[in-house]
């Protein structure tokens, strides 16, 4: 899914695009280094459906992360 050859997220469009972006935070769970860089692209697009969906990956791999600072 984060091949930029081949851009898959102009494929699917709505609920789709929001599932599609997501994914991204799940497939990442609790890794916040790489989870951040990899979804960070999706809040700058215009389409409010990729938004969300990078709003969802975002809490998805921060949960349950505990920071000490």
């Amino acid at each position: 899914m984060c091949n930029k050859e081949n851009p898959w997220l102009n494929s699917v469009k709505n609920d789709a695009a929001t599932a599609a972006v997501a994914s991204i935070g799940l497939t990442n769970l609790w890794n916040i280094d790489n989870g951040t860089e990899l979804i960070s692209e999706y809040f700058d697009l215009s389409d409010i459906y990729t938004k969300a969906g990078a709003c969802i990956g975002m809490g998805l791999f921060c949960s349950g992360i505990i920071d000490e600072t």
